[in-house]
């Protein structure tokens, strides 16, 4: 059955559940980096910058394993594929468990985290390829963020509780034991190796090689400067004087708002145009990394971490989808991906450089805040081609 004859609402159960819990899990690192670098930074002895560098290294790998997928997507079972990266994800947590229970090495936990990366990755790459041709991706993509949102705003209320009891040791060994509950919805996911071109290509508007170049470019500016930001939200909170508990309840009730701008894209997803919510979205967030740079206390902190989480995840929603739309080349959204990694890899590395040691947070944000700008003229450029496009 063609991926792209049925809309998101008539799949079955199983693979919306699936599109959900997947990413959510394997990415997870990404949601909950702030409160996870605030612990390896005061309880771990690992320096700031190194800690950036293990979030950076765990999302490089995400991003190199798409390179051979593409060769291997194609040709291999993607159940199969799945059950593997899932085995190899749960026992490298589970070696990262033991190892930092045994005392926490720079080194050695960047190495493992890394290989994790390209075993989460092979898990995102077939998730972002198999909701990337659906014939409504705006709402497969909503469900997807909408997923990640909701472990995320658990994660960032409970991990803080959690560490000052067991310290960062049972992150690892939950996310090796999470990892494992969702092999029974492998069985959920289309053999992508067995459709044809035409049910994975979804097309609105005529080829076009230079928007394609530009969507993808735009999406890695976007990355590289959330990335950036949010990895040390935790730590500029306290470094504007926030209790550091006081820091995790606003970063995970702000992700509340997150969870309802998900839920609010994918509601309108299929029913308005792109452009629109991308320029309300990346207005808000352009805002938010404006305001991370600024004099914080405690009520403005809320009010820019709940703004930016909203801003995030209603807009990445359209984003993700508008990409979905131009690839007319058929490997798009698996470039995509690719492209996200990189971009999260570079982020919290890059502005780790602007911090230094010393913690020279604003002129990080500040450096995030001029991507962003670039970022929102590329994505609206693009969204009024696509739109213009779709008309015709």
């Amino acid at each position: 059955m063609s991926m792209n004859s049925v809309s998101v609402a008539k799949d079955p159960i199983g693979l919306l559940w699936s599109i959900i819990f997947f990413p959510a899990i394997a990415i997870a690192i990404l949601v909950i980096a702030p409160t996870v670098v605030g612990e390896m930074v005061t309880k771990q002895g690992i320096a700031l910058d190194q800690a950036g560098y293990i979030i950076s290294g765990e999302l490089a790998g995400m991003a190199l394993a798409t390179l051979p997928a593409y060769y291997w997507l194609r040709r291999v079972s993607t159940r199969r594929a799945l059950y593997v990266a899932i085995i190899a994800s749960s026992l490298l947590s589970i070696t990262a468990f033991f190892h930092t229970v045994s005392g926490m090495e720079y080194q050695t936990i960047l190495v493992l985290r890394f290989l994790a990366g390209i075993a989460n990755g092979t898990i995102m790459m077939i998730c972002f390829t198999t909701m990337g041709g659906m014939n409504n991706p705006d709402r497969a993509f909503g469900l997807h963020t909408l997923g990640q949102l909701t472990l995320s705003a658990v994660g960032l209320a409970v991990l803080p509780l959690l560490f000052a009891k067991t310290g960062l040791q049972a992150l690892y060994l939950m996310m090796a034991v999470a990892i494992l509950l969702v092999i029974p919805m492998v069985k959920n996911f289309p053999e992508l190796n067995k459709l044809t071109p035409q049910d994975i290509r979804p097309k609105s508007i005529e080829g076009n090689v230079l928007l394609e170049v530009l969507g993808l470019f735009g999406i890695f500016l976007f990355y590289v400067s959330l990335s950036g930001v949010w990895t040390y939200a935790e730590r500029i909170g306290v470094n504007a004087g926030i209790d550091q508990i006081a820091v995790g309840f606003v970063l995970s009730i702000a992700t509340f708002f997150g969870i309802a701008s998900a839920a609010l894209s994918s509601f309108m997803g299929g029913r308005v145009n792109n452009l629109i919510p991308i320029i309300i979205g990346m207005l808000m967030l352009t805002l938010a990394v404006w305001l991370f740079s600024t004099e914080l206390t405690y009520t403005t902190y809320f009010i820019t971490a709940a703004i930016f989480k909203f801003g995030w995840t209603f807009v990445l929603t359209f984003l993700l989808g508008l990409l979905a739309k131009i690839d007319v080349s058929g490997r798009l959204v698996m470039s995509t991906f690719m492209i996200i990694g990189i971009g999260l890899a570079i982020g919290p590395a890059l502005v780790a450089k602007f911090i230094g040691t010393e913690g020279n947070y604003q002129k990080g944000v500040l450096f995030c805040l001029s991507v962003i700008i670039a970022c929102t003229i590329i994505m609206t450029f693009v969204a009024m081609v696509e739109r213009k496009g779709a008309k015709a």
